[in-house]
């Protein structure tokens, strides 16, 4: 799973305030179809005008590796 966390000096890390647990490595292709990755690390946030715009990882099936990027829906 991939779980948010935060860190006051980057040694010691705790759950972010809103913590939010990220269960499986199955992502929704353009497509409709679904990949599902071996491994999924390095997640990441891109952030923009204060906004999580597209959420990042590096994922492997043993054959491909590369970056997922996840667009992230913004509700206002």
């Amino acid at each position: 799973f991939i779980g948010m966390v935060s860190s006051p000096d980057g040694t010691n890390w705790y759950k972010a305030h809103d913590y939010q647990l990220i269960p499986g490595k199955e992502l929704k292709m353009a497509d409709g179809s679904m990949y599902q990755p071996i491994r999924m690390e390095r997640p990441f946030l891109y952030i923009e005008d204060d906004e999580p715009r597209v959420f990042v990882a590096a994922v492997t099936d043993h054959i491909h590796s590369g970056s997922a990027l996840v667009f992230v829906k913004v509700g206002h």
